[in-house]
């Protein structure tokens, strides 16, 4: 048995083991362990303030100012992060989904559903 915890919930519906992230567990292992096998591992020394350095090759091809650490328990994903974060998103998301108006819409319908359903009782 690992010593290492393990990040698990259950869900309700199938009662599997799902990362936080709404990923199968399982999934999540052979994403990362593909990701591994065909990228670079190299082992870092942590200073004593808590620093690594990437390797010049990563920095180069990542060619970002900032990174973002996601802490998963286990383990940890180092991501690059574009000069302007808020500008990368512009777009990627058009089309897919309810606009702001059709959302509340939406919502408050069902608000007036619940409330119609409580005054009839």
């Amino acid at each position: 048995m690992s010593a290492t915890p393990r990040m698990r919930t259950k869900t309700r519906s199938s009662g599997s083991s799902r990362l936080p992230s709404g990923g199968l567990y399982n999934d999540s292992l052979i994403a990362y362990n593909t990701a591994m096998s065909s990228g670079t591992s190299q082992v870092m020394r942590v200073s004593r303030n808590g620093q690594v350095s990437l390797p010049a090759e990563t920095r180069h091809r990542w060619n970002a100012e900032q990174v973002l650490v996601v802490d998963l328990g286990d383990h940890v994903v180092m991501r690059p992060l574009p000069e302007d974060p808020a500008g990368a998103l512009y777009g990627r998301y058009a089309g897919k989904g309810p606009t702001a108006a059709q959302a509340r819409r939406q919502a408050r319908g069902e608000e007036a559903a619940v409330e119609r359903r409580r005054t009839t009782r």
